[in-house]
């Protein structure tokens, strides 16, 4: 697991769609200062894989991250597998985009 590149990357999506850490920590419905000792590894705080998984869908959600091999990166920086999304969510579009957020434009992956 690589936390720092995991918060480095995530907080790069971030800024690029003028999103906040405290934005995110309200998809994950916890304070933002929990967030931030999740995403620093203090305090004995860790994310959970569904925590993992949220900020994936709200960074794609916000546009920050637009195609496969982004969300896939970040799963692996955590220890998580493709598999840790269901086909349906690889297919599904966010309601404010037409367009699948998690979807390569060549095809999903086989999970």
């Amino acid at each position: 697991m690589n936390l720092a590149e995991f918060r480095k990357k995530t907080q790069m999506y971030l800024r690029l769609v003028g999103q906040s850490q405290k934005s995110l920590a309200n998809i994950l419905f916890i304070h933002s200062t929990m967030l931030s000792h999740k995403l620093n590894g203090s305090d004995a705080a860790h994310l959970s894989a569904l925590e993992v998984k949220q900020i994936i869908k709200g960074l794609a959600q916000w546009e920050a991250i637009d195609n496969q091999a982004q969300a896939i990166e970040l799963l692996e920086l955590m220890d998580l597998s493709v598999g840790s999304f269901k086909q349906q969510e690889w297919q599904s579009a966010p309601s404010k985009s037409s367009r699948p957020c998690l979807v390569n434009p060549i095809s999903p992956p086989n999970v």
